[in-house]
């Protein structure tokens, strides 16, 4: 599965979220690493270039906004994350969906 955080460089809300974005990458890459799970973890910056794939292909109307993306199931919208949640649903989902 994949974590997608879509944000942009202006947003103050943004801006307070990466380093718990961060965060949360680097438990995962940890955890993948230890336990052989697949979890990626991704920011798609929404200005410039990224609007028309955020806005039209997305749908993404405000930011930050993060989708969860699974192999079988497609997407996931929880504004209200912390780093310990995130981490929590991305891998009991992995964990469900290698069964």
């Amino acid at each position: 599965g994949a974590m997608v955080l879509f944000y942009t460089e202006w947003c103050h809300h943004c801006k307070d979220m990466k380093p718990h974005y961060a965060q949360v990458s680097r438990l995962l890459k940890q955890e993948s690493e230890e336990n052989g799970r697949n979890v990626q973890v991704v920011a798609m910056d929404c200005d410039g270039y990224g609007r028309d794939v955020c806005r039209k292909k997305y749908g993404i109307q405000s930011f930050p906004t993060m989708y969860f993306f699974y192999p079988k199931k497609n997407v996931e919208n929880n504004p209200n994350l912390n780093a310990d949640t995130a981490i929590f649903i991305l891998t009991k989902r992995n964990n469900d969906e290698t069964k």
